[in-house]
């Protein structure tokens, strides 16, 4: 995988909510590694703790599966779904600029948008602070992105505050923090959002890392928010709006 799985020096205890499997017998090693590597690992405090999650290693990658939803399919992250298509004009590609050549994706969440960036030719940094979730997009990495391109879109697992000030600074930071719930919708969100936001929780300090950002980014700093939504921070410098979402830029150059 693009980031270290570190051993620990002693076994801690079983996850409660989540389950690690192999898909068969050829995998249980690698189950196994993949168990202990989540175990030495610290867990975001806002993540929903009623969840139970089954994560399972097949050789054509990890699978998600929500217990409390066995309705649903579970969760791959497969090269289809990580090629966004677009019908009108590409807001994330406008909203970063054409100066743009390196990209700190600070929220990478399932790794849409990271793609979306790399596949514009950007060097991307993925920055997830879950580990469950990085895993899930280290293992898309590895099977999705092209040996010769793989230093073009890396990833890291830890918070993004502490990670600014390790990184050279990008020209362009894009955060996309949880989306504030909406009083009164009537449909639950999408699968994924759903599973992202039981082990991500809501981003609360997202106001911070904007405030961080700003101090790092080369050129501007860029916030994907609901179109109904206010800013995150201050009033932005630029504005790309779309029917449902909209992208907040904060120049620093």
């Amino acid at each position: 995988m693009h980031q270290s799985l570190s051993k620990p020096e002693s076994r801690p205890a079983p996850l409660g909510w989540l389950e690690v499997v192999a898909a068969d017998s050829s995998m249980d090693q690698a189950a196994r590694e993949l168990e202990t590597h989540l175990q030495s690992l610290p867990l975001p405090q806002g993540r929903d703790r009623s969840c139970r999650f089954i994560l399972e290693v097949g050789r054509c990658g990890l699978s998600l599966q929500d217990q409390s939803q066995p309705q649903m399919r579970p969760l791959r992250l497969d090269a289809v779904g990580m090629r966004r298509r677009f019908s009108g004009r590409d807001l994330l590609a406008r909203s970063i600029g054409r100066r743009c050549r390196s990209v700190v994706d600070a929220t990478a969440g399932f790794g849409r948008d990271a793609f979306h960036l790399f596949h514009l030719g950007k060097r991307v940094i993925a920055i997830e602070r879950s580990p469950v979730v990085a895993v899930m997009l280290a293992d898309a990495i590895d099977r999705l992105v092209p040996s010769a391109r793989s230093d073009s879109l890396q990833l890291i697992c830890d918070d993004a505050r502490r990670r600014f000030t390790q990184c050279d600074p990008p020209d362009v930071i894009y955060l996309d923090p949880m989306f504030p719930d909406r009083q009164g919708r009537s449909a639950l969100a999408g699968k994924e959002l759903q599973i992202l936001r039981a082990l991500v929780g809501d981003d609360e300090d997202a106001g911070g890392l904007l405030h961080v950002a700003r101090s790092v980014a080369l050129q501007r700093v860029v916030v994907k928010r609901p179109a109904w939504a206010g800013p995150l921070g201050s009033v932005p410098d630029l504005e790309y709006r779309g029917r449902a979402v909209r992208y907040d830029a904060y120049l620093t150059a």
